[in-house]
């Protein structure tokens, strides 16, 4: 599946813009929006639950409906065969033919209808910001403003469902309003030893941002010289005020992407 959406689903978004826009540009807009949520969040959801109850076997998902639903594994046997589990896509259900003892980790694997949405969402960012560039129209800067922000909500829900391992780190991109930090990596790391976690979050980050700096394209130097490292209380970000950050990473229907913060992140990431 290359996109989730449909190239008129992405029309429909932008009908306010006109049809100056080929079948081709929106669904290279759409395929790459559905590689940033692989990169973002990754290809499927991650849904996590522990079991308390003996007798319990069904169980409900933390988002519905689903797109797809991919596999299960369980943390006592290992993955699951499909015939030993029944899901109901429209209501975000599953029902296991057997129970599990008592603190059995459960993992499904799979693609929520959100993500269909934030697909949409990304692309039309993009194609916004890009006309938002070239144009300076004032219509366009309202909506791109309100897209950032239901993108924003939107991540920052799935990423609060999300349960995962002892230590985790997230990355992101999106407009904040906090800081003047347009697109970030953000970092949070989850531990039993609290003490050190920020100590350890700026270590990570400045790693990252130096191996970003490296692998950041040059023009006049701007956007290079521009990646930060910003502290918050339990978190680190990595990222620059430069507007025009999003495109040179991932590219837009009329520029190649010459990534530099995914190259660096996922580098770091691996020596961990």
């Amino acid at each position: 599946m290359k996109s989730y959406n449909k190239v008129d689903d992405l029309r429909r978004k932008l009908r306010f813009m006109g049809d100056e826009f080929s079948e081709t540009d929106l669904q290279e807009e759409l395929e790459e929006a559905n590689r940033k949520i692989n990169v973002n969040i990754g290809k499927y959801y991650r849904d996590v639950t522990y079991v308390t109850n003996l007798e319990q076997k069904t169980y409900r998902l933390n988002f519905s409906p689903i797109i797809v639903f991919d596999r299960v594994f369980v943390s006592t046997s290992g993955e699951l065969d499909s015939d030993k589990y029944v899901v109901s896509e429209e209501k975000g259900i599953i029902t296991f033919e057997d129970g599990f003892d008592e603190g059995t980790k459960i993992i499904c694997y799979y693609v929520p209808e959100v993500f269909k949405d934030l697909e949409l969402l990304y692309a039309t960012q993009s194609i916004m910001a890009m006309n938002l560039i070239t144009t300076s129209d004032n219509m366009i800067g309202t909506k791109t403003e309100q897209i950032n922000t239901y993108i924003d909500l939107l991540e920052k829900k799935i990423q609060k469902a999300m349960k995962g391992t002892p230590v985790r780190i997230q990355t992101s991109m999106n407009y904040i309003d906090s800081q003047d930090v347009l697109w970030w990596a953000t970092m949070r790391i989850e531990a039993k030893n609290k003490e050190n976690i920020q100590k350890e979050l700026l270590r990570i980050a400045h790693l990252i941002r130096n191996e970003a700096v490296i692998r950041c394209p040059v023009d006049t130097g701007r956007l290079r010289a521009s990646i930060i490292v910003s502290e918050e209380p339990n978190k680190v970000i990595v990222g620059t005020n430069v507007k025009y950050a999003p495109h040179v990473e991932y590219g837009t229907y009329k520029m190649n992407p010459q990534p530099f913060m995914r190259p660096a992140y996922d580098l770091i990431r691996s020596r961990l």
